[in-house]
């Protein structure tokens, strides 16, 4: 256990260490037991009413409804106007349809078995740890039947390939027997991709833009004068995008000042100088946005957005101002809401502390940040800071939650490869291990064990890394969790391919292809053979090589996943022309 004099020994080294690269394929990583209830902040929101409307209809007669659309449409903002209209724990306005409402953003694809377990404590039932997937999902439909209940399931492309299919399949597993025999409650879900289910029982939302008044009445929001005609003409241009409109907004005010006129002799040039040269694309409008967005901000405030991108969960006015460059003043919550109204930042809600306002970067901000030509050591350094100085006493510690700050430091310190201080900092909290055995939480336990795993191979400490994922292969298969499963699978792989012994990697990565093509993992699947490709390789097996490789392209290419233009890895290329293979 680590006491506060250890602090030294969890400062990370001098050494310049860039952030480790994300493997192309890799399977979904299993994160703890805290789910991510945060929701978008409506204060201010317009337009949407006729949809708003049917659905609000629909909650009467659907147990399973649907929003669909584009990035920036403002998915996520009406699901959670109709989830605010509806009483729920607590008396909350509205119709007396449901006794309880559950939020759950899905920006991490959490495994079924975790979440499935978490939404029943949360409806007042704990089921044994390890019953069978089925059981779960049986339970979880009769629960949910017997509680009228409201649950929204956001950004749920999170557990879907681009073509619906779902990479965690008990979502869908769960979903299909829902449809079947769910009552009483709605589950709602957000999504970019729709999902691959039956489509008589599902009510859907398709969103397109905000109409030419609701998109007239957001530019005037945001300061922008002008005639009816003019403004709604240029809603029209915009498609009605909503993110796209107040990016222009924003733009607008900076470039022509407080309370803009727009008028259809200008706009048109505005409208160039703004999207450039993508006017039916909205997605290459939006990016082009946010780079002159990104282009008018000073200097020391791109640094501070860049330096925010690290953290994972929302943060708060203190946690962004630990992000600050040197010589900027300290920042409030109006610096903050003005990066807001440009839609640099997202405010969102917390469900266990709804008066508590957080943030989050704008995801579609991201894309475009110039990330590859940044170095954010300092910034994972500031939040490794930031959140050990947070920590709760270990003796206060009762719950995974209790251990967000520990968690988070253990993240911030991977992503800097610093694994001995990973391992530091979670062994500093080996309390996370003893809560979950009290509270029987086998999950947390194996997926503690899986993270302690990876950072013992960081460390070279092999026999320890392969005795962490044996742990977890077990509990996991024992709980019938495939997708972290296939992770331990995937983990001993590499650690034996680390020792060189490439018979064992070869058996544990067969293991994990047969059970990736068992759920229908095709992403995973092609992962697994490139995995089998270097390990064929580095023991002479050239034949078994080339075929996995084919093998893998062949499922990228059905899957119209991009391709490298040099298909086969370069060291067939001399075995080709010597005619090896």
């Amino acid at each position: 256990m680590l006491q506060d004099q250890s602090k030294d020994q969890l400062e990370p080294t001098s050494r310049q260490i860039s952030p480790p690269a994300s493997p192309t394929l890799a399977i979904p990583p299993l994160v703890s037991v805290r789910i991510d209830q945060s929701r978008p902040w409506v204060e201010h929101w317009r337009g949407r009413r006729v949809e708003l409307k049917q659905m609000q209809g629909w909650l009467s007669q659907a147990h399973l409804i649907g929003i669909e659309g584009l990035r920036g449409y403002g998915k996520s903002a009406l699901a959670n106007r109709l989830y605010e209209t509806q009483v729920g724990s607590g008396g909350h306005r509205g119709t007396a349809r449901f006794d309880q409402k559950i939020w759950v953003t899905l920006g991490q694809p959490y495994p079924f078995c975790e979440l499935g377990r978490w939404l029943l404590e949360q409806l007042g039932m704990r089921l044994a740890e390890t019953v069978s997937e089925q059981v779960l999902i049986e339970a979880l439909v009769d629960q949910l039947s017997a509680q009228p209940t409201l649950v929204v399931w956001d950004q749920l492309e999170t557990l879907l390939h681009p073509n619906g299919a779902w990479h965690v399949p008990g979502y869908g597993l769960f979903l299909r027997q829902w449809l079947e025999r769910g009552r009483n409650t709605v589950l709602l879900l957000t999504t970019r991709d729709r999902p691959q289910l039956p489509t008589e029982s599902l009510h859907w939302c398709q969103l397109s833009g905000l109409l030419p008044p609701a998109g007239e009445q957001l530019l005037r929001d945001r300061g922008i004068q002008g005639k009816t005609a003019d403004l709604q003409r240029f809603v029209t241009l915009a498609g009605g995008h909503p993110l796209l409109l107040n990016l222009a907004a924003s733009l607008l005010l900076e470039q022509l000042g407080d309370q803009p006129v727009l008028t259809r002799e200008t706009q048109d040039l505005s409208w160039v100088e703004i999207i450039g040269h993508h006017p039916n694309d909205l997605e290459a409008s939006l990016r082009q946005l946010f780079s002159n967005s990104w282009a008018q901000l000073p200097p020391p405030q791109q640094q501070w957005l860049l330096a925010l991108t690290v953290y994972r969960l929302p943060f708060t006015v203190e946690a962004a101002r630990a992000q600050q460059p040197a010589g900027m003043a300290a920042s409030t919550e109006q610096d903050l809401q003005q990066l807001v109204q440009c839609s640099m930042l997202q405010e969102v809600v917390q469900e266990a502390v709804p008066a508590a306002k957080r943030f989050r970067v704008q995801p579609l901000l991201e894309s475009v940040l110039p990330m590859q030509t940044e170095d954010l050591t300092r910034s994972h350094r500031r939040a490794i800071a930031y959140y050990w100085a947070h920590r709760q006493a270990e003796a206060d510690c009762h719950t995974v939650a209790d251990l967000a700050e520990y968690l988070e430091t253990f993240h911030h310190y991977c992503q800097l490869q610093h694994y001995a201080q990973a391992h530091l900092a979670l062994k500093s909290s080996q309390q996370a291990i003893v809560i979950t055995q009290e509270m029987d939480d086998r999950i947390g336990q194996a997926t503690a064990l899986i993270e302690l795993g990876q950072a013992y191979r960081g460390l070279g400490r092999y026999p320890q890394a392969i005795d962490a994922h044996q742990q977890s292969l077990a509990m996991m298969h024992k709980l019938g969790e495939r997708s972290g499963e296939i992770t331990s699978l995937v983990g001993l792989g590499h650690t034996y391919h680390a020792l060189g012994q490439y018979p064992r990697a070869i058996n544990f990565h067969q293991q994990a292809l047969k059970l990736q093509r068992e759920t229908g993992d095709r992403y995973g699947e092609a992962g697994s053979l490139k995995d089998l490709t270097y390990a064929y390789q580095s023991c002479g097996r050239v034949q078994d090589a080339f075929a996995a490789t084919l093998q893998a392209e062949k499922i990228l290419q059905a899957l119209d996943c991009p391709r490298n233009p040099k298909p086969y890895f370069w060291w067939l290329q001399p075995l080709m022309r010597a005619g090896r293979v």
